[in-house]
């Protein structure tokens, strides 16, 4: 896994795509928004879903954010409610305003 973290978020990367609950989630102690990089995986299977969703879920009722670098999952972005972006840039801007909207209050 490769892990950074920085004072806006914290970047993970799975070096496979075979990975659980019990390798993401004790590295996401500190609530932070988080950034989560599989855009090596083209299609996704059910069990990687089943813990990107959880994943986002843990993250909201922190009133954290959850966003996904991949191309490839746009149509189950809508079905789950997954923020979705294509690059790192994204991402880190994507981050940025939700940032902007809790310091705002909106």
């Amino acid at each position: 896994m490769i892990r950074k973290i920085n004072d806006k978020y914290q970047y993970l990367k799975p070096e496979s795509k075979y990975f659980s609950k019990s390798n993401i989630f004790p590295l996401i102690e500190k609530p932070i928004d988080i950034i989560l990089d599989l855009d090596y995986i083209k299609d996704p299977h059910n069990s990687l879903l089943s813990l990107i969703i959880d994943l986002n879920k843990f993250q909201i009722s922190r009133s954290l954010c959850l966003v996904i670098i991949n191309l490839q999952f746009k149509s189950i972005s809508r079905r789950a409610s997954l923020n979705i972006v294509p690059t790192l840039q994204e991402a880190e801007d994507y981050v940025q305003m939700e940032q902007i909207q809790r310091d705002l209050g909106i």
